[in-house]
Parts: structure tokens; C-alpha cells; sequence
């Protein structure tokens, strides 16, 4: 099975601690590419690209009873919440002489955003 499946189906069966460390591998082994895109200040692309993708997935999560105690104004500043310290730890751990593997980096990520 290749990464990308692997991904698709560890998103699909709700393991985030997985999928995070699927992302983080992938961002390291592309960190060349991010650091040229980290350069040119990005974040506001990146934060909007993670918006896109929750509301996509957004109304399932509802009908699956997630979300249900707070109004979509709300859920919508939590995912740019989210996605700007993402963002910005993923910047710092590919831009700075930050010593953790990429595992490491999406347990901490898992730990930040308390999922699952």
C-alpha cells in the first residue's frame, strides 16, 4: 500500500496520531520545498488550504454527532486556530535547527490539538 493510501485510509478510520505522522514524513522529505514556500510567507494559503479541507469534511463530521455543542462561526476560528500552529510549528521544525524526527513532531501535534 503506498503512502497515499495509507494516509487516506488512516484518515478514514479516524487514526489523526497516524495521519500526522504520515504529514510530517512527507513535509520532511519535501522540506526543501517548504523552506522556499516558509520563506515567501505562506501562512495565510496554507491556514485557508486547511479551512478548505475541514469544511469539506465538516458536514460528515456533523452527521456523525461531532461538533454538536458549538455553532459553525465558532468551529470556523477553531480550524484557523488550529491550522495557524500547525503552520507555524511545522515552519520553526523545517526552518530551525530543531532536533526532532518527524514522528516525534506529530506526537506533539497529536498532543496540541487533543484528538480522538
Amino acid at each position: 500500500m503506498d503512502k497515499e493510501a495509507f494516509a487516506e485510509k488512516a484518515a478514514s478510520k479516524g487514526d489523526t496520531r497516524k495521519w500526522l505522522e504520515l504529514a510530517c514524513c512527507y513535509f520532511y522529505e519535501h522540506s526543501d520545498i517548504l523552506k522556499i514556500l516558509f520563506r515567501y510567507r505562506t501562512d495565510d494559503d496554507f491556514v485557508l488550504f486547511l479551512n478548505e479541507r475541514f469544511n469539506e469534511q465538516y458536514p460528515n463530521l456533523i452527521n456523525k454527532g461531532y461538533f454538536t455543542d458549538v455553532d459553525d462561526n465558532t468551529m470556523r476560528l477553531g480550524t484557523f486556530y488550529y491550522a495557524g500552529g500547525i503552520y507555524y510549528i511545522l515552519r520553526q521544525w523545517i526552518t530551525e535547527p530543531i532536533n526532532k524526527t518527524p514522528q516525534e513532531v506529530a506526537v506533539l501535534m497529536y498532543h496540541f490539538l487533543n484528538v480522538d
